[in-house]
Protein backbone atom coordinates (compact mmCIF):
# COMPACT_ATOMS: atom_id res chain seq x y z
CA UNK A 1 0.00 0.00 0.00
CA UNK A 2 1.36 3.24 -0.95
CA UNK A 3 2.55 5.40 1.75
CA UNK A 4 -0.14 8.50 1.70
CA UNK A 5 -2.96 5.64 0.72
CA UNK A 6 -5.32 5.62 3.57
CA UNK A 7 -6.86 2.47 4.21
CA UNK A 8 -10.31 1.34 6.15
CA UNK A 9 -10.68 -2.25 6.58
CA UNK A 10 -14.15 -3.15 7.86
CA UNK A 11 -14.75 -7.03 9.59
CA UNK A 12 -18.04 -8.09 9.42
CA UNK A 13 -20.04 -10.92 11.86
CA UNK A 14 -23.18 -9.18 12.06
CA UNK A 15 -25.90 -7.05 10.42
CA UNK A 16 -25.39 -2.95 12.10
CA UNK A 17 -27.02 0.41 11.01
CA UNK A 18 -24.45 3.17 9.75
CA UNK A 19 -24.84 6.04 11.31
CA UNK A 20 -23.72 9.71 10.83
CA UNK A 21 -22.53 11.84 14.12
CA UNK A 22 -23.88 8.81 16.40
CA UNK A 23 -27.43 9.18 14.43
CA UNK A 24 -29.07 6.52 11.94
CA UNK A 25 -29.40 7.35 8.56
CA UNK A 26 -32.35 8.88 7.42
CA UNK A 27 -34.71 6.01 6.35
CA UNK A 28 -33.26 4.27 9.89
CA UNK A 29 -33.23 0.46 7.98
CA UNK A 30 -30.49 -1.45 9.52
CA UNK A 31 -28.18 -2.24 6.58
CA UNK A 32 -26.18 -5.16 6.18
CA UNK A 33 -22.51 -4.41 6.83
CA UNK A 34 -21.24 -4.64 3.32
CA UNK A 35 -24.05 -2.20 2.20
CA UNK A 36 -22.97 -0.01 5.04
CA UNK A 37 -19.25 -0.25 4.06
CA UNK A 38 -20.02 0.62 0.51
CA UNK A 39 -22.08 3.80 1.64
CA UNK A 40 -19.13 4.96 3.93
CA UNK A 41 -16.39 4.46 0.64
CA UNK A 42 -19.19 6.82 -1.17
CA UNK A 43 -19.30 9.12 1.35
CA UNK A 44 -15.43 9.57 1.97
CA UNK A 45 -14.38 9.12 -1.51
CA UNK A 46 -16.21 12.53 -2.14
CA UNK A 47 -13.53 14.20 0.00
CA UNK A 48 -10.38 11.98 -0.39
CA UNK A 49 -10.62 9.93 -4.01
CA UNK A 50 -7.87 7.52 -4.55
CA UNK A 51 -6.07 8.01 -1.72
CA UNK A 52 -8.83 6.00 0.20
CA UNK A 53 -8.97 2.25 -0.31
CA UNK A 54 -12.35 0.32 2.00
CA UNK A 55 -12.22 -2.73 1.99
CA UNK A 56 -15.45 -5.35 3.49
CA UNK A 57 -14.06 -8.38 4.96
CA UNK A 58 -16.52 -11.25 5.87
CA UNK A 59 -14.60 -13.12 8.44
CA UNK A 60 -16.85 -16.00 8.46
CA UNK A 61 -15.67 -16.68 4.99
CA UNK A 62 -11.83 -16.87 6.42
CA UNK A 63 -10.41 -19.58 7.89
CA UNK A 64 -9.99 -18.99 11.94
CA UNK A 65 -6.54 -16.91 12.80
CA UNK A 66 -6.61 -15.47 9.19
CA UNK A 67 -6.82 -11.99 11.14
CA UNK A 68 -5.39 -12.27 14.58
CA UNK A 69 -6.12 -9.42 16.17
CA UNK A 70 -9.53 -9.44 14.66
CA UNK A 71 -10.12 -13.22 16.63
CA UNK A 72 -8.84 -11.09 19.47
CA UNK A 73 -10.74 -8.81 19.88
CA UNK A 74 -13.94 -10.78 18.92
CA UNK A 75 -13.13 -13.15 22.21
CA UNK A 76 -12.92 -10.40 24.39
CA UNK A 77 -16.41 -9.76 23.22
CA UNK A 78 -16.01 -6.71 20.89
CA UNK A 79 -19.22 -6.60 18.95
CA UNK A 80 -19.09 -6.64 14.86
CA UNK A 81 -18.27 -5.04 12.73
CA UNK A 82 -14.55 -3.95 13.79
CA UNK A 83 -13.28 -0.91 11.70
CA UNK A 84 -9.52 -0.58 11.44
CA UNK A 85 -7.41 2.57 9.73
CA UNK A 86 -4.64 1.77 8.29
CA UNK A 87 -4.37 -1.37 9.87
CA UNK A 88 -4.96 -0.22 13.42
CA UNK A 89 -8.25 -1.09 15.09
CA UNK A 90 -10.30 1.98 15.41
CA UNK A 91 -13.85 1.03 16.33
CA UNK A 92 -15.92 -1.99 17.19
CA UNK A 93 -20.16 -2.38 16.70
CA UNK A 94 -20.67 -0.05 13.75
CA UNK A 95 -19.87 1.97 11.22
CA UNK A 96 -19.58 6.35 12.17
CA UNK A 97 -18.52 8.09 9.23
CA UNK A 98 -18.17 11.16 11.28
CA UNK A 99 -16.09 9.78 13.65
CA UNK A 100 -13.72 7.90 11.05
CA UNK A 101 -14.04 11.33 8.55
CA UNK A 102 -12.53 12.89 12.07
CA UNK A 103 -9.69 10.44 12.31
CA UNK A 104 -9.18 10.43 8.27
CA UNK A 105 -8.48 14.35 8.33
CA UNK A 106 -5.94 13.89 11.51
CA UNK A 107 -4.26 11.14 8.99
CA UNK A 108 -4.49 13.40 6.76
CA UNK A 109 -2.80 16.49 8.11
CA UNK A 110 -0.16 14.48 9.88
CA UNK A 111 1.18 13.47 5.84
Amino acid sequence: MPENKILIEVFDGSPISIVWGGLPDSCGATELTEEATAELFKILNAKYGNRLEVKYIDTDLKAYGTYPQVDELAQQGSAFPLVFINQEFFMAGGIDAAKIQSRLEVIAEAK
